[in-house]
């Protein structure tokens, strides 16, 4: 392992006892050595605590925390303060990666003095046993990633999402993810993608996105998604307008989402919440 940085592997997992064991095997199988793995359970009252301590017991690289149930957002920053690694990356419990994730990541990393790399990925759906594959070639070029470029493509999910990227340890000094929230990957991606020095796009799929039955991004609208949505939306544009990146990509997002949001609310005749009146006036100012 003589000059090979370690990379912190954070993988924060809730109640996936079914997918738990084949995202841990892929970490274990990795052709990289050196890494360390924070294995973060956000209350589970499945088996998921038994598979993980499992492996803590077999491989002194995994580590296992436990905290009471608090969200995503919350079990990734508890694994960013224990990290040690010069370099870290995310992996969901419910996902996996190909074999040589770490060793392609890292190497783009130190050959392009790149402090952010961004893989492709493909998906699995548990409903229909398929793998779905995408083209990003248009955003993911083996070549640098200019910011203004990445401002532009935020709403595109290699951009996007916490995972898929292996980011220099420098760039979570004075960033944490939104506790509490849902959506909370965009805007720390977003301030993270902001700090850096140079941006690295691979298209390679590297890691797999399993789609569940509880998937935040699959699941179906609610009020609670309806206002954390307005809020990371504030976020991202404070961060966007005071960096001087120009928002109109996401702002167009933004805009089709408050649509969604109130066609959803008069649907469900919602429209006596405190939420409506702030998609109504959000909208306004839309124009």
């Amino acid at each position: 392992m003589a000059n090979q940085p370690k990379i912190s592997v954070i993988v924060p997992f809730y109640n996936a006892e079914r997918y738990l064991k084949q995202c841990l095997d892929s970490l274990q199988k990795q052709t990289y050595a050196n890494f360390e793995v924070w294995l973060i359970n956000d209350g589970s009252i499945d088996q998921s605590y038994q598979i993980a301590a499992e492996y803590v017991k077999t491989d002194e690289r995994f580590s296992l925390i436990t905290q009471s149930n608090a969200g995503l957002a919350t079990a990734r920053n508890v694994g960013l303060q224990k990290m040690s690694g010069e370099y870290v990356t995310f992996v969901d419990g419910d996902d996996f990666v190909s074999e040589n994730y770490l060793a392609k990541m890292i190497r783009v990393a130190e050959v392009e003095n790149a402090d952010l790399v961004i893989s492709n990925y493909y998906r699995y759906s548990d409903d229909d046993k398929m793998y779905y594959f995408y083209d990003f070639s248009d955003i993911l070029r083996n070549e640098e990633i200019r910011i203004d470029e990445f401002a532009k493509n935020i709403t595109k999910v290699p951009y996007c999402v916490a995972w898929g990227k292996l980011y220099h340890q420098k760039l979570f000094d004075h960033v944490r993810f939104p506790d509490g929230k849902l959506f909370e990957d965009t805007p720390t991606t977003v301030k993270v993608a902001l700090k850096t020095t140079k941006i690295w796009g691979l298209n390679e799929d590297l890691y797999a996105y399993r789609i569940t039955e509880g998937s935040i991004t699959e699941s179906a609208m609610s009020v609670k998604k309806i206002n954390d949505l307005m809020d990371i939306a504030d976020d991202i544009l404070t961060s966007l307008t005071v960096t001087k990146q120009t928002p109109e990509g996401y702002l167009a997002y933004y805009h089709w989402a408050l649509l969604e949001a109130r066609d959803f609310l008069e649907t469900r005749h919602l429209t006596g919440c405190k939420v409506y009146y702030r998609v109504l006036s959000r909208l306004e100012q839309f124009g």
